[in-house]
């Protein structure tokens, strides 16, 4: 939704249940969204902050609880590096968007949690990057983006990025544990 002031927000819920073999499966994932348009200053920003949250599982056979993103869309919600999917993820994002003439920009900065320290570390792609009994931590890390785009033409969009990954706990804990651009 949208208001007149400038102010918008968005909320997805999502929750998956049904049976895989002899188990159960019950997951969920929550995504929201809140954010101001300053209409009337320089560069039209608006700054807004993003939140997600999908299920793990506490235990490895039986029931499943790791939320399943099952069509997911690289780099359009947990950051351009892509170490972190929606699957047992915790994500708060701080970020501002802006416009100069035809330059488009957006700075977000990511931090990433396991939902449930039990549970592995998924990519995007939901592979297991790092298993859950590989370190106790939550903490997954932190990304930062940068993103530019500007119209050459009609037919042509020049776009730019840079991402830089800040391994958390959970990574150094986990094997190698080095940073990412």
């Amino acid at each position: 939704g949208k208001s007149e002031n400038g102010a918008d927000y968005e909320l997805e819920v999502a929750y998956q249940f049904g049976e895989v073999g002899t188990g159960d499966i019950n997951a969920y994932m929550i995504a929201a969204e809140a954010g101001y348009t300053f209409k009337d200053a320089y560069a039209t920003p608006r700054l807004w902050c993003g939140f997600d949250y999908a299920t793990g599982d506490s235990s490895a056979g039986g029931d499943v609880e790791t939320f399943d993103h099952l069509f997911p869309l690289a780099h359009k919600y947990l950051g351009y590096v892509d170490i972190v999917g929606r699957f047992n993820t915790i994500d708060i994002s701080p970020a501002v968007n802006f416009k100069i003439k035809k330059l488009w920009g957006k700075l977000q900065h990511h931090f990433f949690w396991r939902a449930d320290t039990d549970d592995a570390l998924y990519n995007v792609g939901g592979a297991v990057l790092r298993t859950g009994s590989s370190g106790t931590a939550s903490e997954v890390g932190q990304e930062f983006d940068l993103l530019l785009k500007y119209p050459v033409n009609r037919r042509c969009l020049a776009v730019v990025g840079y991402s830089h990954f800040f391994a958390g706990d959970f990574i150094e804990q986990s094997g190698s544990s080095k940073d990412i651009d």
